[in-house]
């Protein structure tokens, strides 16, 4: 699992989102932290991408079991 915390006090919209660009975890309205469990995920390059009103932001990960 991975843990995100924002250091803001905005609400964010956090999207995982596979190599091929298919939205995989979807979790609207992510304010402070949040934990992901990405135990369900298969082996593999993934997108975080983190926006709200301001801009968005992305950053790559991999997963291996």
């Amino acid at each position: 699992s991975i843990t995100l915390k924002l250091a803001d006090n905005e609400l964010h919209d956090v999207e995982i989102m596979d190599a091929a660009g298919a939205v995989v975890v979807a979790n609207k309205k992510v304010c402070g932290q949040s934990n992901f469990n990405l135990q369900q995920l298969a082996a593999g390059i993934y997108t975080l991408r983190i926006s709200n009103s301001t801009g968005n932001e992305a950053i790559r990960f991999s997963v291996a079991h």
